[in-house]
């Protein structure tokens, strides 16, 4: 069985339609492709959702990140993901896996039971820099996604000592997690991740699979969900791929909520999704 957890939470930027429309297209992917799993939604409104793989509970913000991020909602939301899955690791003794809802499962995904840690990384061949910290640059197809990670209990400890030190130095993260993430193993442990069991798919696993959002353009670019890269989709032998990447099969969909709701109403969208 594969454990999930999420937020379902109004902070002022996505309406309460679309966390309901992305939450909902999740789960059906995940009914889908996963089929045994438990997934916990954490909310800030009153949800319910008929299905007894689904817990709904009541967020909160853990005290331990309130201290590190205050009044910053979004990265307040997006740091507390940390603590909470130490809480849950705390309650049962699983790591659970962190999905965002504006994310699409398409495979079966069972093979993360064996792995202790998993991360997705942007992908492709775009060579361009992206800023992680104040002084910490990247190259974006190595940027570590925040969308859809595992982590075990001792590299959650090893970054919420990063994430306290960083605070302390006053290095400023550019981003949320996943600017951790990739401080993390390009910056302190200088991209040398084999040596610490680091599993990056398409990186140091899986080699054949894209989940990262360079599915949406060429190897060269960068994007985040468009037409036309819903266009370059297809499916062969039950595995989607992009004609971008014709040699990646794609076991995950990253979308951004932004681009989510600007293609969902796309009849090749809806036909594929």
């Amino acid at each position: 069985m594969l454990y999930f957890f999420s937020f379902c939470c109004l902070i002022g930027k996505q309406k309460k339609n679309e966390l309901l429309y992305a939450l909902n297209l999740l789960i059906k992917s995940l009914n889908k492709y996963v089929i045994d799993y438990k997934f916990i939604v954490y909310t800030n409104f009153d949800l319910k959702i008929e299905n007894s793989n689904i817990e709904i509970r009541n967020y909160y913000n853990h005290q331990e990140n309130e201290l590190l991020y205050g009044n910053d909602q979004w990265k307040n939301l997006s740091m507390n993901k940390l603590f909470i899955y130490k809480d849950l690791f705390d309650e049962f003794n699983i790591d659970y896996i962190w999905i965002d809802l504006d994310t699409y499962v398409y495979h079966d995904l069972q093979y993360l039971e064996n792995l202790d840690n998993f991360f997705i990384e942007y992908g492709g061949e775009c060579t361009l820099i992206v800023d992680i910290s104040n002084n910490f640059k990247l190259k974006y197809k190595n940027n570590i996604q925040g969308n859809f990670w595992k982590l075990n209990i001792d590299l959650c400890k090893k970054l919420i000592i990063l994430l306290n030190d960083l605070k302390k130095n006053k290095i400023i993260l550019k981003y949320d997690s996943q600017s951790l993430f990739s401080y993390y193993f390009y910056k302190i442990l200088n991209g040398k991740l084999l040596n610490e069991n680091i599993n990056i798919s398409g990186n140091t696993i899986h080699p054949n699979i894209l989940n990262g959002l360079a599915v949406w353009c060429e190897k060269n670019n960068r994007s985040h969900a468009t037409i036309d890269g819903l266009n370059n989709l297809y499916i062969e032998n039950q595995i989607l791929k992009s004609k971008y990447h014709m040699d990646k099969e794609i076991h995950i969909v990253s979308f951004t909520f932004f681009t989510l709701m600007k293609i969902k109403n796309n009849k090749y969208f809806e036909k594929i999704f």
